[in-house]
């Protein structure tokens, strides 16, 4: 692929200087070398009420070509491995390894590792060396991506580098309805989101609980009231102009965002419709 100047074109007897294009070459991966690619696997934890989340597990690599591998050259590569960017795919069309080469010797690889149903379960970048035989539960926690999901293949726990886990707590319309981090964790405090019937986010807003993820996922699970109603009159007393049907109904500390839709006659507004 060339670009505009005459050293950026691709290469011809007739252009001096040229030949400096960005390339694409296509093979497969080897078992070992310069192209081998580690085995990581996610597995699953069979104790019970455990079972969503995975272990980081390895044995040897890939075995020869069973990758696809996309090679790209930037416009300064002359020979090499200095200068390109590998992406190795499964038979799934799913990213497994993207390595860059600094130099000749040293690359740069980042690994995505996948769960028996095909959801991501881990990131391993460089940081974690994850081209080595093991990665450390310290250097997992402190460099990697983990993705934990339920049993409908929802995101219910995630962990970014040097972070704690958060918790996400879904309805049966499989909408966001409760957030945690660690730090809210320390101090009993939930991040939650309520919708209409449409499915638009009404509100938003922090309340207190001490209760655990599982605790509020059951809760969210047998409660009927799925979303929230206009309530002009303000009878439900939240000050907000709607109902206050869906969890959480109680421990509220502050409403965060409240948003209207349809029309100008929504509670506390004494300015009426525009124009």
């Amino acid at each position: 692929q060339g670009a505009p100047g005459d050293p950026w074109q691709p290469y011809s007897t007739s252009i001096s200087g040229s030949g400096h294009t960005a390339k694409t070459e296509y093979g497969t991966n080897s078992a070992s070398g310069d192209r081998s690619v580690r085995l990581w696997k996610a597995e699953e934890v069979s104790t019970s009420g455990q079972e969503h989340k995975r272990h980081l597990t390895t044995a040897g690599n890939y075995d020869a070509s069973q990758l696809y591998l996309a090679i790209s050259k930037d416009e300064n590569w002359a020979s090499g491995n200095a200068g390109t960017v590998e992406e190795y795919k499964d038979k799934e069309g799913r990213i497994v390894l993207k390595r860059a080469w600094k130099d000749e010797s040293v690359k740069l690889s980042t690994y995505y590792i996948y769960d028996d149903l095909g959801n991501l379960s881990f990131v391993l970048p460089p940081g974690a060396d994850p081209d080595g035989s093991s990665i450390s539960q310290t250097s997992l926690d402190g460099f990697c991506y983990q993705y934990r999901y339920d049993g409908r293949n929802r995101l219910i726990e995630k962990r970014i580098p040097g972070k704690g886990w958060d918790y996400l707590v879904y309805n049966k319309l499989d909408q966001l309805v409760m957030t945690q981090d660690s730090v809210q964790r320390d101090n009993g405090k939930w991040l939650f989101s309520k919708y209409d019937v449409m499915g638009r986010n009404i509100l938003t807003g922090i309340a207190s609980s001490s209760s655990s993820r599982d605790t509020w996922q059951s809760s969210v699970n047998a409660q009927s009231a799925l979303w929230e109603t206009r309530d002009d009159a303000n009878t439900s007393g939240t000050g907000t102009g709607y109902s206050n049907a869906s969890l959480p109904t109680s421990g509220i500390d502050r409403y965060h965002t409240v948003s209207y839709f349809d029309d100008y006659g929504f509670y506390g507004n004494s300015f009426g419709a525009p124009g």
